[in-house]
C-alpha cells in the first residue's frame, strides 16, 4: 500500500470474481474485523504484496473456491481515519446485522460486486442501515433518500428529481 491509500484495492487479483469492501470511520482494523464477527485470534499480519501472493498461492493449489468459501479471506487496514475490510468474493459486509454492529457509535458503508456484476451499496449509522441500493434509483433503508443529493451531484441519478428536493 502506498502512502496510506487504498489504491491497491483496484489491483486485487480476485476482484474479477467478486468482492466486498466495508469501511468504518474511527475504528481500528482489528476492531472492524471483530465487529464483523471474525475470529481476530486467527489473523496474520501481512503486507499487501505478501497477502496477494498468499491468496494467489491458495487459489492456484486448491482452486478459487478455497479462497471464496464461507469463511473467506478478509484483508483489513486503515487509512485517513477509516478502517476497511476487503473480502475476496464473500459478502459479510452486506449483511444488515454485520453493518449494525460495525456502525454502532459511528458510520459505516459497504460496497459489493459479484462475478455476475450484481452490485450493492449500504450506508449505516449508529447501528441502523440508513440507505442501501443495487441501482441508485432503487433505494431502501430507514432513510433511503439520505444520499440522493450526493448521488445526484456524482451523476448517478441524471435527469431525476429526488423526493427530498420535491418536498
Amino acid at each position: 500500500m502506498s502512502g496510506d491509500t487504498v489504491e491497491w484495492l483496484q489491483d486485487s487479483y480476485f476482484t474479477e470474481f467478486g468482492y466486498c469492501v466495508t469501511f468504518a470511520r474511527g475504528l481500528s482494523a482489528m476492531e472492524l474485523l471483530r465487529r464483523m464477527g471474525c475470529d481476530v485470534t486467527r489473523t496474520a499480519h501481512k503486507g499487501v504484496i505478501d497477502a496477494n501472493h498468499w491468496i494467489e498461492d491458495v487459489a492456484e493449489e486448491f482452486g478459487h473456491a478455497a479462497v471464496a468459501d464461507k469463511e473467506g479471506v478478509i484483508r483489513a487496514g486503515d487509512a485517513d481515519g477509516w478502517a476497511f475490510a476487503f473480502e475476496d468474493a464473500p459478502s459479510r459486509g452486506t449483511h444488515h446485522d454485520v453493518l449494525a454492529a460495525v456502525s454502532a457509535g459511528t458510520v459505516a458503508l459497504s460496497t459489493f460486486e459479484n462475478i455476475n456484476a450484481l452490485t450493492m451499496f449500504h450506508y449505516a449509522q449508529a447501528g441502523d442501515v440508513v440507505c442501501g441500493f443495487d441501482r441508485p434509483r432503487d433505494r431502501w433503508g430507514s432513510d433511503p433518500d439520505r444520499l440522493v443529493p450526493h448521488l445526484t451531484r456524482a451523476g448517478l441519478l441524471p435527469g431525476t428529481t429526488s423526493r427530498l428536493q420535491s418536498q
